[in-house]
Parts: C-alpha cells; sequence; structure tokens
C-alpha cells in the first residue's frame, strides 16, 4: 500500500516470537496479578519507565493500569 502506508511504527517488538511460553510460566505470570495485581503492575510499570520519568506522570500510570487490572478477570 505505498500510497496509503508512509511508515511503520513498531511498538513492543523486542520480543522473541519463537519462544513459546510454557503454561507454567503463563500460570506463574496470572497468578501474580491474582494475588496482587497493584505491585505486580507496579514492578511491570517500573521495569518500562525510564528513572528520569517524571514521579507524578510514573504514579498516574501505575494507577491507571492498576484500575484496569481489577476489572478484568482471569
Amino acid at each position: 500500500m505505498p500510497k496509503r502506508v508512509i511508515g511503520i511504527i513498531g511498538v513492543d517488538n523486542l520480543q522473541n516470537i519463537e519462544r513459546a511460553m510454557s503454561d507454567q510460566e503463563l500460570g506463574a505470570i496470572i497468578d501474580s496479578y491474582r494475588k496482587d495485581s497493584r505491585n505486580t503492575v507496579k514492578s511491570f510499570v517500573e521495569g518500562m519507565v525510564v528513572s528520569e520519568t517524571d514521579p507524578q506522570l510514573k504514579e498516574w500510570i501505575i494507577s491507571d493500569m492498576s484500575a484496569v487490572l481489577i476489572l478484568m478477570t482471569f
């Protein structure tokens, strides 16, 4: 689609898509969210943002992402 697409931006593309996650690994991740979603999200977000990120922005992101998890059912 060269007349419609001017570029492609990769998002979350630093994964090895050929590596299959075992049921045990997936279960451990799901269990961590079930047991303590707030701290699991916090750890996840802290690993994604750079240290220079504004602390208030970082806390807002954590709060916002945590609120969504409360609505999710596993």
